[in-house]
This record gives structure tokens, C-alpha cells and sequence, in this order.
């Protein structure tokens, strides 16, 4: 058999035409390892977020934070019978340290609680007690006359080393050296003669949390004094046990509303676990699937 010989002209497009099979080739595996790339780092960097995320309860020392900072918590008020760290808040009535207590006064001079005055709260925890309670954290809360009034007031400075949320109406901190206090400010709309209370939650571990002596603030009169007077006899702690369980069925109803809000976001975090996890799986079989292909190759 006789073969003709290719021509010069058919030799160059032959060339021409492998030259770009090859940059053709070489342009597509390189965008795929890009998003193989971004796909591989993308799923790298949610699972730390996801971790995070995953810690949604409070733990026995971040109940302080968790019941101001977390959306959830605000729905639940500072008052007795409510259900925090699945305890029953105690009221001051019942308090195994009646003497820890809230010191509210003026920033200035002038205790008026005229509009946009600044009014310190500071959680007072004395030595006799420090000797029976440790790592004490604590919740300031401003409530309105009525429960579903709002204080004329706002947290605008936290303790050293706390917080504020909760639209403002909340604060934290923990107890101890160093500890500084907080600072409300009065709206600059609050109306005279306007009435709110200053209370305290406090807590050691994942004990109860038991409620301070609340103390009234009237716009334009300024502090008005303590609210509850401590228990002198037993018919006071027997009273207290009467009004909780009064408040029983309240009490669940709420848990069960914090419990299935707890559950919806654990159902979004877990989507977005499945997104991660199949986002990664993708990448190292992308990865598995180049490399026993150049392995062909080799």
C-alpha cells in the first residue's frame, strides 16, 4: 500500500487544530478546580459557624448572657414562677441570701428621674454572703406598672464584663472584683408621674434564680424605694409557695412556647448542616474523581 505524504499546509492546521483541543482542555479543568476550590472552602468555613451555633442552651456559667442576649429569652419575664435552667425563679420572699440586693440612684446629684437622666444600678453583694454563694451572675431587668407596659427607660452602659439587650430592658453581669455598675437613661418622651421597677435575678451554676427586692423609679420624683420587705416568718415562705402554685399552668404553657422556639432553630441549624456536609461531600468526590483520572493519564 502507498501512502501519500501530507502536505505542509494540512501539517500546520493539524497543529493549529491540537493547540486548541489543548487550551480548550486545559481552560475547563482549570475552571472546575476553581469551583471544586470554592466549593471545598466554602464548606470548610460553615462548619466552625455551625459549631457555634450548635450551642443554644445556657450552660451552668452563661445563664446571665444567655437570658439577655438570646432572642428567645426575651420572652421570657424576670419574675417568679417563670421557668429559667428548668428551676422555678424564686421570689425574694423565699431568697436563702436576703441581703443580696440592688442599690438604684442618680448619676448627678439631682434624684429627680427628669427626662434623659442617668440613673446607676449597681448589684450589691456583701462579704457576710460572699462566704456562702461564688461565681454569681446576675440579670438586671426595667419593667413597666403593667406587664405588658414598657419601662420609660433604657440600659445604655452594662456592668464591666456584660451586656444589654432585649430592646434595651435588660443587662448583665457577674458579681465580684471589678464588678461596675450599670446605667439606664430615661426616655426623653417619659411622662411625669410615670411609674417602673428595677429587679435583679441572680444565680450560682444551674440553680434556681432568685428575684431581689425590687426598687420603684417615678418620672419626676426620682427612686421611691424597695417594693418587698424580707421574710420574717413562715407565712411568708407559705404564701410564696401558694402564689407558685397558682401560676403552675402559666409556668408550663410558657416553657413549652421557649421549647418549641428552641426546636425551630435547631431545625434551620440542621439544614444548614445537611447543605454544609453535602456541599463537602461533593468537593472530595470531585477531588477522588480528578485524581484517579490524571492517575489514568500518568
Amino acid at each position: 500500500f502507498f501512502f501519500s505524504q501530507p502536505t505542509m499546509a494540512q501539517i500546520r492546521s493539524r497543529a493549529t487544530s491540537a493547540a486548541r483541543r489543548g487550551q480548550t482542555t486545559r481552560a475547563t479543568t482549570s475552571t472546575n478546580m476553581q469551583q471544586r476550590n470554592r466549593r471545598t472552602r466554602l464548606a470548610a468555613g460553615l462548619f466552625p459557624l455551625i459549631a457555634t451555633a450548635c450551642l443554644l442552651l445556657p450552660t451552668a456559667n452563661a445563664f446571665a448572657a444567655w437570658f439577655v442576649d438570646r432572642r428567645v429569652s426575651c420572652l421570657t419575664d424576670l419574675a417568679a414562677n417563670e421557668i429559667i435552667m428548668n428551676n422555678g425563679v424564686l421570689p425574694y420572699s423565699t431568697s436563702r441570701e436576703p441581703s443580696i440586693h440592688i442599690k438604684v440612684g442618680p448619676l448627678g446629684n439631682e434624684d429627680t428621674a427628669q427626662p434623659d437622666s442617668e440613673y446607676i444600678v449597681q448589684f450589691v453583694l456583701p462579704d457576710e454572703a460572699k462566704e456562702r454563694v461564688a461565681d454569681v451572675q446576675y440579670v438586671l431587668e426595667l419593667t413597666g406598672e403593667s406587664s405588658d407596659a414598657d419601662a420609660p427607660a433604657k440600659f445604655t452602659s452594662p456592668p464591666s464584663g456584660g451586656g444589654i439587650g432585649c430592646e434595651g430592658r435588660r443587662s448583665h453581669g457577674k458579681a465580684g472584683a471589678g464588678d461596675t455598675a450599670a446605667i439606664f437613661t430615661i426616655n426623653e418622651n417619659a411622662a411625669t408621674g410615670a411609674r417602673f421597677e428595677i429587679v435583679a435575678g441572680w444565680a450560682t451554676g444551674h440553680e434556681s434564680v432568685t428575684l431581689t427586692e425590687k426598687v420603684v423609679v417615678v418620672v419626676g420624683q426620682g427612686v421611691q424605694g424597695k417594693e418587698e420587705k424580707v421574710p420574717d416568718t413562715d407565712d411568708d415562705a407559705t404564701n410564696a409557695d401558694d402564689g407558685r402554685d397558682d401560676f403552675l399552668q402559666d409556668d408550663e404553657a410558657e416553657a413549652e412556647l421557649e421549647e418549641l422556639l428552641l426546636e425551630e432553630e435547631r431545625e434551620d441549624l440542621e439544614g444548614e448542616i445537611e447543605e454544609a456536609e453535602e456541599e463537602a461531600i461533593e468537593a472530595l468526590e470531585e477531588k477522588r474523581i480528578e485524581a484517579d483520572g490524571l492517575g489514568s493519564e500518568i
